[in-house]
């Protein structure tokens, strides 16, 4: 949190009245215009301090007032406009320069575009002038329009920015580079002391000239680059409030008096179309509209509330703020104060570079709002709202409120700088530059200061004698404080020009100690920074070269300086004697102090060349003996860098441990040569916690690399008096997408350069021992190193969580305590802040805050060895301790580092009997953190070892832990979500406890939870019956009420004891009780109705002593008691009731039943049988059901037969059936029976239909009997199967029996093509696939694509090229009988020819060449055939016809050939009508029909058009001279053909499978596919 220090403005003239002000946007400067009746009109320009700008002459005027002023934005350029129409310039010179106006009335509009390419004025005559400025600096005219009537608003158009969402590591870095606030407070308070400002507001961003000018009268107009003019908006009348631009969007934001909001989209060409529209309620006199974030409006409509509209997700809020001055007016009431106005806000502005939104009131008060922001979007200028991850989902909760300011007066205007953290406040009388200060604070050697107000301290002083204990003192100044820093008597004080020693002195004895404060010395200088040592100031001035060493008088004893090679210096630090410094050129030197002078330490060491992507020097101190230096530096980008630095003077050795990762630098570089990293990724993914640390540096046990990986350092500091002890804080890296944001606003790390506030008052407090589990998602931690004297590295040896709500920084580090910054809090009715500084106790010195310095060495000495596992060293430390006290520190400490040998060792000294005891039991834990837990219980340290228990899931023990420490409630949340396996445990402890603490109610309802309600809470109420009867009743636990039933009838009360019987639903009590009663007409109603068992066999038992056998064999019946039953029917001769019973009996009591049916002299044996068949004995109920004949019986037995039953049994009741020429269920029942061989031989000889069950009985499973005797019985039931024409079962039975040959002439009988072909491709082999083969040549494989693929590819799968061959000389023969295609027969007859190649070892060499020969010659006579036709289809009829002539000749060898010689004929026809020889045509078909003789069809061998030709051109008619013979071709005409490709076939099949069909037109052919070409199918 900050103060803002408020400066009033140096005015000429103080009795003036302010009326407009501006701020440059990129510099300190503020103009104010202002009127007074003396000086009348007049401008003045301030700096950041209010002060006037020297040397300058103010332009005034007598009569006019300044109405408009307008900065240049990137130029110091001033343009002001008059009440008169005139234009005054100031360019830096020390006059304003008049400029030629055309305005003649005052002038109501005066702004620059975006970059200053265009001036826009405007006045209240409509006068409307558009300008530039030329290289020289002169304002020249570009256009003029007169709107005649007043202006009011103006908004120039924008360029649209894009923005992006989530952390963009390199935008943050330009952000950095170019100074940007808002980037660097996401890592720290340090700022680049050697980048500057390398920035610019609008970077990357164009200049837009174009404009829209709102008049009076509610016109809205737009201007282009050139001037022209449209209006685009009338608001009819209503006059405009405010006007602006989306600078991401094009959309135009427009206020009228009435609170109406428009949202307008902009096209092209400027014109607007309203997209939203919004009516707000309130004060049209005070509202106002600013820009709060990318698409975010804050609107005031007078009152204490900030409306926000969100316009690109339409969302809007509120923020309310309560009246700042309510108590105060509270408080003078008295005094007429009910008269005071009501307070609302005037005025309100947005800080984009921080974030702040302020509001100013009636009453002078400015109330600020910060937006909690948790990601950056670098490279915007603009970076709040919803560029960033936000806290909430509610917006109005991302707004964190901060403490007011007040001004004297009524806030007019307020108004922030857009390049420095700088709001001007204009109070009509006054105006108020405020300045944000962060809060300054120092500690050193016992003494602390921390600023709590701009003028005011508060110093504490820590006594030695008891360490912890403060004396408190307020030191009050008359500077506006920026610096502080103390010693141990002195405390020195400094503004921008001054610098004030205050001397401590403390008076009275140690328990009523005072400390007082007197002024020992005074001066002005502008000082950077400061620091006290001895009685002399170390003093770093504002761009100073060296440091001054001055007395408190501020006569400079000494200077430190630097050379230019060097640089100047941009901070220092001071340990012990040690005074270090750092320059700007990356240079580090250390000055020796503790002499009379001081003298340089050792040579300077320059960091630029030992560091590689060096920027800047953050911080770097040196320990208190002067032999390592740490080091914080900021990259090239000025992005701090996450290393820590060690500089080993003696070695001249600089080393570093990597926050990002956890790694020391030996393990970093062999991790980023294995696996390199990029910094964008490692600042997004290190805070996660699934990454694996490969290499884990020198840690102790207890803290591991991961609890300070993924973080950077904010601050380092060295022990004042152990040279060994660094303390780092540490915070984490900002991270894409990230959520994480700490409250408030991270604050900025003093380093070297700045300062934060400070504490009014000291705490000293225990760290807490959960630290750990919250370091690796802590915000913000403090890293514990030791740096080893006789190693450069660093040895981690703690991590400590800062709380983000609560602390703002980290001070020092004194042994045995870190000295903490707090943050402030508000108290309600003061405009004081109060802080604390807390002094957090080391954990290894748990309980010796005030042990001795022996002691506290001893203590370090011991943590230092145990942490590098020197055992012998660590003991030797504290042999000669014989404080428990610290024995007990140890102990603790063995908890953190996880040594329980050394923990027995503790507790031995301790003489903590039972702890040892407890640790041995809990070293039979596998669990490390387990035992070590058990370590922390007998120690207190009951929340370390909750962090234990959790850590290694160890939830039983964890909660027994909370058991035994009465922690009741937290047992039972652990229970219940994670040791559920004793909640019922867990339930009955707590209701043991309660029951002992007298808590009934509660120990009942725990009871009730474990399950043993039953048993334990009768036994707890015994004593108290009416308790206990009331809560049985209240419960209505059926279970209970038996109970108290029980109990009842136990005291005699028969009556009480029935009606809890009743409603606890026990009817076997019930009747037993009615029994007793002799009521049995009602038992006997209960009984029926209800059907309990138990109830019906104890009234049966009842009915039964009392002789009334029915209505005893009836209940026994109910309750299932049969052999009660079967022995009274026995008994009392009921055979009828005794056959029912028997039926519904066990086995015993049916064997009891039958017996007694069988030796009956009545004919009762057919239910013998079946009495005796179902108690299961089979061979008493056969032989009986033989002797008597009984064949429906026998047939019913038999069904109940399986392969388990007797084979003899089997084999007899299948004699019988057969006897009875039941053949069917004979061979069924040896097929159960596994009597196969018999079971065929019935069915072969009867002709038993074999049936798929059947054939499945008959078939024995692998390994029931022999192997061969299980082929044969397959074999003869698919022989069978076959007989009966059942090829389907024959085929699956010889697949059975191996026996696939046969399968597939079995599956080929069928003729189920699709069966034959799937049994083919899955059998694989030859004959089998030959067999496929030869079965679809038997099929219209002509019309059947597939049927013809599959079978040249079973032909070459069986290896079988000679059938092939024959097959593609058939369809060569089917080419030219049923199409006349000799060109697609040669190609069938050449794989013909290239089938029979294969044949490498015929069965007849002798016929295998001779069919070779016939087949090479009948294709030498076709392929000559098709030369001849591709000759006549040159047009050469006389070559064709001669050698169709010669091919006539050997009309023999032509039939051989499958050459018709009907073709030839007809290609000799064609031939001569090609020519125009009709007559030669018709003695050719004459001679034709003579050769082929009579009858024979023409048009077999001609086309009816050729032949309709042919006669028309003889002038004959075609039926009488060309008509169609006998012979006439069969069948259709085909629309696809059959032929092959020209290459060979594979014998691969995956050759075959290749093949793919196309299909093409309807009445074209089908084409085939095969190793490149294609053929007709």
């Amino acid at each position: 949190m900050s103060l803002y220090f408020d400066s009033k403005v140096q005015s000429p003239d103080l009795g003036c009245i302010n009326i407009n002000l501006e701020w440059h946007e990129t510099h300190p400067l503020l103009a104010v215009s202002s009127y007074s009746q003396d000086r009348g009109g007049f401008v003045t320009i301030y700096d950041e301090l209010g002060e006037p700008l020297p040397d300058v002459l103010w332009p005034q005027h007598p009569v006019a007032q300044v109405t408009a002023l307008a900065w240049h934005p990137t130029k110091k350029l001033l343009v002001t406009g008059w009440e008169n129409g005139e234009l005054r310039v100031w360019a830096g010179d020390p006059e304003f320069i008049s400029v030629q106006s055309v305005h003649q009335t005052p002038i109501t509009i005066l702004q620059w575009s975006t970059l200053g390419g265009r001036l826009v004025s405007g006045d209240a005559a409509g006068s409307l002038v558009g300008s530039k400025v030329d290289s020289r600096g002169h304002i020249l005219t570009v256009f003029h329009h007169e709107l005649k009537e007043p202006l009011t608003h103006i908004a120039f158009r924008q360029n649209a920015k894009h923005t992006t969402q989530g952390l963009d590591m390199n935008g943050l870095a330009k952000a950095a580079v170019a100074g940007d606030e808002l980037a660097l407070d996401l890592f720290s308070g340090w700022r680049p002391r050697t980048a500057g400002q390398r920035f610019s507001l609008h970077s990357g961003q164009g200049d837009n000239l174009c404009f829209y000018i709102g008049a009076i009268s509610g016109g809205l107009f737009y201007f282009t680059e050139e001037g022209t003019c449209t209006e685009v908006l009338n608001t009819e009348g209503v006059p405009l409030k405010k006007i602006l631009y989306h600078e991401h969007k094009d959309d135009l934001i427009v206020m009228t008096e009435d609170l109406n909001v428009g949202q307008f989209q902009v096209n092209h060409s400027g014109k607007v179309t309203e997209t939203m529209k919004v009516k707000l309620t309130g004060r049209s006199q005070d509202a106002s509209m600013v820009w709060a974030g990318p698409g975010l409006l804050a609107v005031i409509t007078g009152d204490l509330s900030v409306r926000f509209w969100d316009l690109d997700t339409g969302e809007s809020y509120l923020l309310d703020a309560e009246p700042v001055n309510s108590a105060l007016a509270a408080s003078d009431s008295s005094a007429g104060a009910s008269n005071l106005p009501t307070e609302v806000f005037t005025s309100l502005s947005f800080c984009a570079q921080k974030g702040i939104l302020s509001a100013g009131t009636n009453v002078g008060s400015i109330v600020m709002w910060r937006f909690i922001v948790g990601d950056l979007n670098g490279g915007d200028g603009l970076k709040t709202g919803r560029s960033r991850s936000p806290v909430s989902t509610d917006p109005a909760q991302n707004w964190l409120r901060e403490p007011p300011c007040n001004v004297r007066g009524a806030v007019k205007h307020i108004a922030w700088s857009r390049s420095h953290p700088l709001l001007a406040v204009n109070t009509i009388t006054s105006v108020y530059v405020l300045r944000e200060q962060e809060l300054c604070a120092h500690y050193s050697k016992l003494v602390s200061a921390v600023q709590v107000s701009p003028s005011q301290l508060v110093v504490e002083v820590e006594l030695k004698e008891d360490r912890g204990k403060c004396h408190t003192l307020e030191l009050s100044t008359d500077l506006q404080v920026k610096g502080v820093a103390v010693t141990t008597d002195h405390v020195a004080l400094w503004s921008s020009k001054t610098l004030v020693v205050y001397q401590l002195i403390t008076e009275g004895l140690v328990e009523d100690a005072r400390i007082m404060s007197k002024t020992v010395g005074s001066f002005s200088c502008e000082v950077e920074s400061a620091l006290i040592h001895d009685q002399s100031l170390l003093v770093l001035e504002e761009d100073g070269s060296a440091i001054e060493v001055r007395t408190f008088q501020g006569t400079i004893k000494q200077m430190l300086p630097t050379s230019d090679i060097e640089g100047r210096p941009i901070g220092i630090q001071l340990c012990g004697s040690f005074l270090t410094v750092a320059t700007a050129a990356g240079w580090i030197k250390i000055w020796d102090l503790s002499r009379r002078e001081a003298k340089q330490h050792l040579s300077p060491k320059n960091l630029e060349d030992a560091i590689d992507d060096f920027g800047e020097i953050i911080m770097a101190t040196c320990n208190s003996n002067g032999t390592k230096v740490s080091i914080t530096v900021a990259k090239s980008n000025f992005l701090p860098d996450p290393k820590l630095f060690l500089w080993d003077i003696e070695s001249d050795n600089l080393q570093y441990f990597n926050l990002a990762s956890g790694k020391l630098d030996i393990h970093d570089v062999e991790d980023t040569e294995h696996h390199p990293v990029d910094e964008e990724q490692l600042a997004a993914n290190s805070t996660d916690e699934q990454s694996v640390v490969m290499h884990t540096p020198r840690i102790s046990s207890g803290t591991t690399s991961q609890d300070v990986s993924g973080r950077f350092a904010l601050s380092h500091q060295w022990d004042e008096e152990e040279p060994r002890l660094l303390v780092c804080e540490a915070k984490l890296l900002p991270r894409s997408g990230s959520s994480r944001i700490s409250m408030p606003q991270p604050e900025p790390n003093s380093g070297m350069f700045s300062s934060r506030r400070a504490s009014s008052s000291t705490m000293t407090m225990i760290v807490a021992s959960d630290s750990d589990d919250n370091s690796k998602g802590a915000e913000v931690v403090l890293v514990t190193f030791f740096a080893t004297p006789d190693s450069e590295q660093l040895l981690l040896q703690d991590v400590t969580s800062l709380q983000s709500g609560k602390h703002s920084r980290f001070l020092a580090v004194h042994t045995p305590y870190y000295v903490v910054l707090c943050k402030h809090s508000q108290q309600q009715g003061s405009k004081t802040l109060s802080g604390i500084v807390e002094r957090l106790i080391m954990r290894d010195f748990e309980g010796l805050q005030n042990c001795d310095k022996p002691t506290r060495d001893a203590v370090l000495d011991f943590s230092y060895n145990l942490s590098i596992g020197n055992m012998d060293e660590a003991f030797r430390a504290i042999k000669t301790i014989r404080s428990e006290a610290v024995w007990e520190s140890l102990a603790r400490m063995c908890v953190k580092t996880k040594r329980l040998d050394v923990a027995f060792v503790c507790l031995g000294h301790m003489k903590h009997a039972r702890g040892a005891m407890a640790l041995r039991e809990a070293m039979k834990e596998p669990e490390l953190e387990a035992r070590v837990a058990m370590l922390a219980v007998q120690l207190g340290l009951l929340e370390e070892a909750e962090r234990l228990y959790t850590s290694c899931g160890r939830w039983d023990l964890l909660n027994q832990m909370y058991q035994a420490g009465g922690e009741w409630d937290r047992a039972i949340r652990i229970a219940e979500e994670r040791d559920r396996i004793h909640l019922r445990t867990t339930y009955f402890n707590i209701a043991s406890h309660l029951e002992a603490k007298g808590d009934f109610m509660g120990a009942a309802q725990m009871y009730e939870k474990a399950d043993v309600q039953h048993t334990q809470v009768p036994r707890m109420l015994l004593d108290d019956q009416q308790a206990l009867e009331q809560y049985i009743l209240k419960s209505k636990d059926p279970q209970l009420v038996k109970w108290w039933g029980q109990y009842m009838e136990s005291t005699g009360n028969m009556d009480q004891a029935v009606h809890y019987y009743e409603e606890a639903k026990d009817y076997f009590s019930l009747v037993r009780v009615l029994c007793f009663q002799e009521n049995l007409a009602r038992a006997s109603e209960i009984a029926s109705a209800t059907g309990d068992r138990a109830a019906c066999y104890h009234l049966a038992r009842q009915y039964e002593a009392m002789g009334k056998i029915n209505e005893a064999v009836d209940f026994f019946s109910r309750s299932h008691a049969y052999g009660n039953a079967v022995r009274l029917c026995k008994e009392q001769g009921m055979e009828s009731q005794l056959w029912n019973m028997a039926l519904l009996a066990g086995p015993r009591e049916q064997l009891e039943a039958a017996r007694y049916f069988e030796s009956s002299d009545k004919a009762l044996q057919d239910k013998a049988v079946v009495l005796y068949h179902r108690a299961g004995m089979l061979h008493k109920a056969l032989d009986l059901a033989f002797k008597t004949h009984q064949t429906d019986a026998l047939q019913h037995i038999a069904l109940s037969l399986d392969s388990k039953s007797d084979p003899a049994i089997v084999q007899k009741c299948a004699h019988f059936f057969v006897e009875n020429c039941q053949y069917e269920k004979a061979v069924n029942l040896l097929a159960i029976g596994k009597q196969y061989v018999e079971a065929l031989s019935l069915c072969v000889e009867h002709n038993i239909p074999i049936t798929e069950d059947l054939a499945e009985k008959l078939t024995m499973n692998k390994g029931e009997g022999d192997e061969a005797t299980r082929v044969q019985v397959l074999e003869k039931v698919a022989e069978s199967a076959v007989a009966q024409g059942n090829y389907h079962l024959a085929t699956k039975k010889f697949t059975q029996a191996g026996n696939k040959v046969a399968a597939m002439k079995a599956l080929l009988k069928s003729g189920d093509t699709e069966k034959i072909v799937f049994f083919a491709n899955v059998s694989r082999q030859r004959e089998i696939y030959v067999m496929a083969a030869n079965y679809l040549q038997s099929l219209d494989w002509q019309n059947q694509p597939e049927v013809l693929k599959n079978i040249v590819a079973f032909y070459t799968k069986g290896r079988s090229p000679d059938l092939l061959a024959n097959f593609y000389v058939a369809c060569a023969q089917v080419e030219v009988d049923e199409y006349q295609n000799y060109e697609k027969a040669l190609g069938a007859l050449s794989e013909a020819s290239r089938c029979l190649a294969k044949v490498t070892t015929p069965h007849d060499p002798v016929q295998h060449q001779r069919v070779l020969d016939n087949l090479n010659t009948r294709m030498v006579l076709v392929k000559r055939f098709v030369d001849i036709r591709r000759v006549a289809d040159r047009g050469d009829q006389e070559t064709a016809l001669s050698q169709c002539r010669q091919l006539l000749q050997h009309s023999g060898d032509l039939d051989a050939a499958g050459i018709r010689v009907g073709d030839v004929y007809a290609l000799m026809v064609e031939s001569l009508m090609a020519g125009g020889d009709f007559r030669g045509a018709q003695q050719l078909v004459e001679e034709f029909r003579r050769v082929a003789g009579p009858g024979i069809n023409l048009a077999y061998y001609l086309s009816s058009s050729t032949l309709g030709k042919l006669a028309r051109e003889l002038g004959m008619p075609l039926s009488g001279s060309f008509a169609s013979g006998d012979k006439v071709r069969a069948g259709p005409v085909r629309q696809d053909r059959v032929t092959d490709q020209d290459e060979p076939l594979d014998e691969e099949v995956e050759v075959v499978e290749e093949e793919e069909v196309l299909e093409r037109e309807t009445n074209s052919p089908t084409l085939v596919f095969k190793n490149g070409q294609a053929y007709a199918i």
